[in-house]
């Protein structure tokens, strides 16, 4: 994602999702595009997803120097891992998404390990470990 010349952010949480949350989510991917970037975000509700954030990106005009997956396979790892998938051209899917808030576990029964998502953290600097 280091370097996307476009961006497309989709955010979605449940109904006790905050537009503090939003911001700080878009931010963090905005660290990591070019600074010209042209950014087009928007955030929705799941009922179904209280207590969780999920974040898409699809990023492109990506140069292949910054790839830091140059064989296009998707890596999996933790729920606080990007996965980043060569998808031809100079285009690239990342995904972010199983958030759970800090002091909360995961789908997967982790603790939660992004404070970015904790209530009255008051830290704008958080960021996805």
């Amino acid at each position: 994602m280091k370097g996307a010349r476009g961006t497309l952010i989709n955010i979605t949480g449940g109904m006790d999702m905050t537009l503090f949350e939003v911001d700080a989510a878009a931010n963090r991917i905005r660290e990591e595009v070019d600074e010209e970037a042209n950014i087009i975000f928007g955030s929705t509700f799941d009922e179904n997803s209280a207590g969780r954030i999920r974040v898409s990106v699809l990023a492109t005009g990506i140069d292949s120097t910054h790839t830091s997956n140059p064989k296009g396979r998707m890596t999996r790892g933790s729920e606080s891992d990007l996965g980043v998938s060569d998808v031809g051209g100079d285009s690239a899917r990342v995904g972010v998404s199983g958030y759970a808030r800090a002091g909360q576990e995961s789908s997967s029964g982790a603790p939660a390990e992004a404070d970015l998502f904790s209530r009255g953290s008051g830290n704008r600097n958080s960021s996805l470990k």
